[in-house]
């Protein structure tokens, strides 16, 4: 009876464990399902309060997708509640506090965006759990209701993961867009995902879209996330799951598609199959090995796979090309094949055919990062001015040492359009110039070849840089041409960052206020503005200076300057320069915060206070009141001309005639012309060049390119301005002043142009014809 027990629950397994899985998963009592239950969230946590007064024996074990509490209650009770939930949490950073008789839990969301429910079940605590208004959070309505990138398209069909699999067993090659739904930034590639569906669907080769939100076996089976990598994954049978970067435009991605739909191996039986193979595909490896059942088979197998789209590779049992087996051999980037060891191990033969398919100097394109990346190997830098007269020589010379180095290091070339990565090596925007980057990332180590450019120079480099020799380059701009004057900020590039900071054992000369800033960082001009009087106040302080570096064109080393890659202020860092750690300054930055913390930090600057500073502020601050003073009385001059001009032109315009020069002369735009033109009038389609200052009725201006001093230009009779102007300008001559009453359906309508224009508002402009037509070109 036991054996036949045994053999009964064996035979049965498959379908006994997911079911006492699945029944361990939603276990709760009478007692627990009628606990009253409320929740809420935020984008980044869920919050869950269950009323329970949990007295001891508490065992809060949350996993990904289930919550999972137990306890004893005062009264003895066991109390134990589980559920899945609706989508994935971070467990180990999850908590539940007993608090006033009950448990308020915190589970932050393994991805940030709001969840349209709770749980899985959507009727599960239908009784029992209501919302949490005291916690909730607004939410963002796009990210619960998502658009549908798939919404009628028949040739991308709605799969789960295991009807894919099921598919696939078939005999199907399924690509697959497996994905959350609030995850949108890859959904600009699902339009040409779509059209490569539409272009290469067929019974044997399916495109699927799978809701991993929905599906939840296919996120953690294909590790989906949120990341910024657009992929799609290519699954067919006896072969491991493959990923496809995602590309904007169709050609691209039926490109990158088609070749899973063929064998990974093509068989060849003779040369006329070879010379067919080698007509089709100009870059290929042809591997002669015998038998098929062979490890080394096997790994060409493995290979191919995984160099699909980028390498062709073709197999015979029989020597074929004037070749003997065992051998591998690469064809296309070279007169001659380039032979390949014969290994058992995958991942090294496919490093080995991918190498030697490319040429030995690689012209750089933007889709070739990945590929390089691919390979695991440093890649040289080499900068060249096609349209210099040396361009072809220089080539030549390193890629004859480029293939000294062949295996160990990847070569490719960059044109004159891309001289601006030379400053992430810290080299001058000159070529031919070469630099070792470990790989394509941002922020992959760097190291730039200093020197002239030569055969020998270039192979002794490359040699240090294997043998561990060079410290590594960083983005510079040019050293300043001319040294700081004292009581000014002076400017800081990398290469001279080292002054500033010092090292540890040999330090700067000078304690040094450093700003690190962005040009767009938000505070840039007023944090300008402070340093630029603290630099001032603080001339005569001995062995003290001010100092600015541009961290968009220059390295800044975090550790030393702790600060977000992407945070939008400037950041103040006091660096005593003899190799200790910068002190940032956390203060407002205002003259009065930063002079104080100086001065707390600073021994020469607190020596100095009484004897030198505060005589210069003293000063400083009377040479701006003065600046202030002249200032106002210019202002007032300035208005008390404009204010006579203002006056004069009123006159002007209370004795020019009014002429209704609108096309249906409804009064609704009135031209009085105040100085007269000469010649033709501009012609519909012409460009026009005006000086204008808008006003309201009441005087108010709400616009002047005269006080910008800058002309405005537009085409006439195009509707590029309002039809008052298209209608004036059209009976102006060059050199004509005019003043225009435009009412409201001639300028901004009823509607306006908050906040300066109100509705419905009639205007005035004094405008001012400077040119058209030829005169502009």
């Amino acid at each position: 009876i036991r054996n036949h027990v045994m053999n009964w629950l064996r035979a049965n397994s498959r379908f006994l464990v997911p079911l006492i899985v699945a029944l361990s998963l939603f276990h709760y009592g009478e007692t627990s399902k009628a606990v009253p239950m409320r929740w809420a969230q935020d984008k980044d946590s869920i919050f869950f309060t269950v009323s329970v007064d949990c007295a001891s024996n508490k065992v809060f074990a949350p996993k990904e997708n289930v919550f999972d509490l137990t306890c004893k209650k005062k009264s003895g009770e066991i109390f134990s509640l589980t559920f899945e939930l609706r989508e994935a949490i971070k467990p180990l950073e999850s908590t539940c506090k007993s608090l006033r008789g009950e448990e308020e839990c915190k589970l932050p969301k393994l991805h940030s965006h709001f969840f349209d429910r709770l749980t899985r079940d959507a009727d599960l605590f239908k009784q029992s759990l209501k919302p949490d208004w005291s916690k909730w959070k607004d939410e963002d309505e796009s990210q619960l209701q998502q658009e549908d990138n798939y919404e009628g398209e028949s040739d991308v069909k709605s799969f789960t993961a295991k009807q894919v699999e099921e598919e696939v067993q078939k005999g199907a090659v399924v690509i697959a867009d497996i994905y959350f739904p609030w995850c949108t930034h890859c959904s600009y590639t699902r339009k040409a995902f779509i059209s490569a569906a539409k272009a290469l669907s067929s019974e044997k080769h399916l495109f699927a879209r799978i809701d991993a939100r929905e599906d939840y076996d296919s996120s953690t089976r294909f590790n989906i996330t949120c990341d910024y990598k657009c992929n799609f994954h290519v699954l067919q049978k006896d072969e491991s799951p493959a990923l496809v970067a995602a590309k904007a435009n169709e050609a691209d991605m039926v490109a990158a598609i088609k070749p899973y739909f063929s064998p990974a191996v093509t068989i060849l039986s003779g040369e006329d199959d070879l010379a067919k193979f080698k007509k089709s595909n100009p870059v290929f490896a042809l591997a002669l090995l015998k038998g098929k059942g062979s490890d080394e088979f096997k790994a060409l197998q493995k290979a191919a796979q995984s160099l699909r789209g980028k390498l062709s590779v073709a197999f015979s049992e029989t020597n074929i090309g004037g070749f003997k087996a065992p051998s591998i051999q690469v064809f296309g980037n070279s007169s001659d094949a380039r032979s390949v060891t014969v290994s058992s191990n995958d991942t090294e033969l496919a490093r080995w055919l991918l190498l030697e398919s490319l040429p030995t100097l690689d012209q750089y394109t933007w889709q070739k990062r990945e590929l390089y990346d691919g390979l695991g190997l440093p890649v040289v830098h080499v900068f060249i001015d096609e349209k210099s007269s040396s361009a072809t020589a220089d080539a030549e010379m390193i890629t004859a040492v480029a293939s000294e180095f062949r295996g160990k290091l990847s070569f490719v070339q960059f044109k004159k359009a891309d001289d601006y990565m030379l400053k992430d090596f810290g080299l001058p925007d000159t070529m031919p110039a070469l630099g070792i980057a470990l790989n394509f990332s941002y922020n992959s180590p760097k190291y730039g070849f200093e020197g002239s450019v030569g055969a020998d120079a270039i192979r002794a480099f490359l040699a240090s840089f294997l043998d561990g020799k060079l410290s590594p380059s960083f983005k510079s701009e040019p050293p300043p041409s001319e040294e700081s004057k004292p009581g000014k900020v002076h400017t800081v590039v990398w290469k001279t960052l080292h002054k500033v900071v010092g090292d540890a054992g040999a330090g700067a000369k000078e304690e040094v206020l450093l700003m690190v800033y962005k040009p767009w960082s938000q505070n840039r001009d007023k944090a300008q503005a402070v340093l630029d009087k603290v630099a001032a106040a603080l001339e005569d302080v001995p062995g003290f200076a001010v100092a600015a570096i541009d961290a968009s064109k220059n390295h800044v080393d975090t550790l030393k300057f702790p600060m977000g890659r992407d945070e939008d202020a400037v950041a103040l860092f006091l660096c005593r320069g003899d190799g200790s750690a910068p002190e940032r300054f956390n203060g407002a930055v205002s003259q009065k915060d930063v002079l104080k913390f100086v001065a707390k930090k600073v021994a020469a600057v607190k020596a100095s206070w009484e004897t030198s500073v505060k005589a210069k502020l003293k000063k400083m601050k009377e040479e701006e009141a003065e600046k202030k003073r002249i200032k106002a009385e210019e202002e007032k001059a300035e208005a008390e001309k404009k204010a006579e001009e203002l006056k004069k032109m009123e006159e002007l315009v209370a004795k020019a005639e009014k002429v209704d020069v609108g096309e249906k002369k409804d009064g609704g735009i009135i031209k009085q012309v105040i100085t007269a033109g000469q010649g033709s009038s501009p012609s519909k389609g012409e460009k026009v060049r005006a000086h204008y200052t808008g006003t309201l009725l009441d005087g108010t201006k709400f616009d002047s390119s005269r006080d910008r001093g800058d002309p405005f230009s537009f085409t006439l009779g195009q509707g590029q301005v309002i039809p008052c102007w298209d209608q004036s300008f059209a009976t102006m001559t060059k050199g004509e002043r005019a003043m225009l009453t435009c009412t409201a359906p001639y300028a901004y309508g009823e509607r306006g142009s908050p906040p300066k224009i109100p509705p419905g508002a009639t205007l005035r402009f004094d405008v001012e014809l400077l040119g058209f037509g030829k005169d502009e070109l």
